[in-house]
């Protein structure tokens, strides 16, 4: 399976303008008592397209990258235009985003619904519950903005029981979506 090497939190960019404020010292060390990145210690950020700042807009298509096109050995075209519609989540955790998921409004990903997705976590931090924590959030905001509508996604076939746990329900026959086995799950209340 192919990897991508992470960068070195040294080698960040500093933040400008109001990015400066998002993040205090202490976030440097975010972290259990162990020494591990774990769910509680992540910082969550909620923008819209337009608030994001360039800094956390690469940040964001570059894990998204590492993961769905690197890791998934999968070409695909990840920036599909829908991004600008998006609320966008970024999980950060020692100053370095960890985790993601863009939040899509009623109608752009179906008709009739609304749909998470890019949902992503850092491949040496998957199994920690941030994943678990990250469409948890994602869910949360879609129950207060969706007024009972239903939620749709296409689920890779293997996280079927991931999704199931938030209350997702599968939806027809698995098929193949850019080379991976997906699934439609649908939440209708």
């Amino acid at each position: 399976m192919k990897t991508m090497s992470n960068i070195s939190s040294a080698y960040a960019v500093p933040r400008q303008g109001t990015a400066d404020k998002i993040f205090e010292e202490s976030d440097y060390f975010s972290v259990n008592s162990g020494g591990l990145i774990s769910a509680s210690s992540v910082k969550w950020i909620w923008s819209s397209f337009d608030g994001l700042s360039v800094t956390q807009l690469y940040e964001a298509l570059r894990l998204r990258e590492s993961i769905f096109i690197v890791e998934q050995d999968v070409p695909y075209v990840d920036m599909d235009g829908k991004d600008m519609h998006c609320m966008h989540l970024m999980g950060y955790a020692q100053r370095e985003m960890v985790a993601y998921m863009r939040i899509v409004p009623l109608d752009l990903f179906e008709r009739g619904y609304f749909s998470l997705g890019r949902v992503v976590v850092r491949a040496d931090l998957r199994g920690t519950g941030i994943g678990r924590e990250l469409v948890r959030k994602g869910m949360g905001y879609l129950d207060k903005i969706r007024n009972g509508r239903p939620i749709k996604i296409s689920s890779q076939l293997y996280l079927k029981d991931f999704y199931s746990s938030f209350g997702f329900v599968a939806e027809g026959e698995p098929y193949i979506e850019d080379r991976i086995p997906h699934i439609a799950m649908v939440r209708a209340n």
